[in-house]
């Protein structure tokens, strides 16, 4: 795994793994970033890191297929796409194919 600090989510295609328990923008088909709901998580999370500008690190890996995945930090690195910022990362190399290609069920590709 190579540690990189300032990885930019933008252009790059992620298969997340978000449910109605754990998405907003899936239960409600709108994103708080986007309708500035404060009350809800990814809003939080969001002002957190613009308060602190300190995140932990997000392990991704990126598979033969080109898409990125996560052990962890989907919504951080959700937050970060929509917002253009930069997250520190973890990355590694996988060669399978990510879940959406492989169609499991669950998981859906983001591009930012």
């Amino acid at each position: 795994m190579e540690f990189i600090e300032s990885f930019s989510p933008k252009g790059k295609a992620f298969s997340f793994h978000f449910t109605k328990d754990t998405c907003y923008q899936v239960r409600t088909g709108k994103c708080p970033l986007e309708i500035n709901n404060q009350d809800e998580y990814c809003a939080k999370l969001s002002t957190k890191i613009y308060d602190t500008f300190e995140m932990d690190p997000v392990f991704i890996v990126r598979h033969r297929c080109g898409h990125y995945d996560f052990s962890n930090g989907q919504h951080r690195t959700c937050i970060a796409g929509r917002l253009g910022l930069t997250i520190p990362v973890w990355i590694g190399e996988e060669r399978s194919l990510c879940d959406s290609c492989r169609n499991i069920k669950g998981s859906i590709i983001k591009e930012f």
